[in-house]
């Protein structure tokens, strides 16, 4: 019993580091592999389904959150990843449902966010800007990924245009700006843009990364 929570304990800290370095092939493996060796353990579920989510493999991620959601219950986490999934995929009927619930769970830049999509779920047209908007990031997310950063950027401005949620379309700009473009000053600003809607650490740290360039 003890190897077995030893070798879990690996994998899971072997795919936490892969997720966090962008590895999501990698990380889907040792994620899979901790839940077919433990169904039943918290999170197992949970975490192959934002490694299947990180790679577009949006059946699949929906199948773990709903695992997880069935084994234990509600989560703030569960249904912020299944509410992410629907907004992002335009079912407009399940993303108003679990925008809703996971409203209860949230407070501070994560409420307005979530109030803000809600607002945008219940009007057709802004849904479907938002589902356009969606497809452009990941248009450009596909360029940069192939060192086309023009056409990145053009595809991150437009999807930032479309959805003034669009925290991942606005991220994308500051990093372009910041990485391929030597403008520091209004990559922070897209930066904080994002960070104002979204407070991931990430932002945060590319925040912080950009401020040290700058002059005093």
């Amino acid at each position: 019993m003890l190897f077995k929570s030893l070798r879990l304990q690996r994998w899971e800290q072997t795919a936490v580091r892969a997720l966090g370095a962008g590895r999501y092939e990698l990380a889907e493996y040792y994620f899979k592999r901790v839940y077919e060796a433990a169904p039943d353990r918290k999170g197992a579920a949970y975490n192959a389904g934002l490694a299947c989510f990180a790679q577009g493999k949006h059946d699949a991620a929906e199948g773990f959150f709903l695992e997880e959601f069935e084994r234990f219950g509600e989560t703030q986490h569960t249904l912020k990843a299944l509410s992410e999934l629907s907004y992002q995929t335009g079912r407009r009927s399940d993303a108003r449902r679990y925008l809703k619930r996971v409203l209860r769970y949230v407070e501070g830049a994560e409420h307005d966010l979530i109030r803000r999509r809600l607002e945008i779920v219940e009007d057709p047209d802004r849904f479907e800007a938002a589902v356009q908007a969606q497809e452009a990031v990941w248009e450009g997310e596909h360029a940069l990924r192939g060192n086309d950063w023009e056409t990145a950027l053009e595809r991150f401005r437009h999807a930032a245009g479309l959805d003034d949620t669009q925290f991942a379309a606005r991220a994308g700009v500051g990093k372009i700006l910041f990485d391929y473009m030597n403008k520091p000053g209004e990559a922070l600003e897209w930066y904080r843009e994002a960070y104002a809607l979204a407070p991931d650490p990430r932002y945060e740290q590319q925040i912080e990364r950009i401020k040290r360039r700058l002059p005093s």
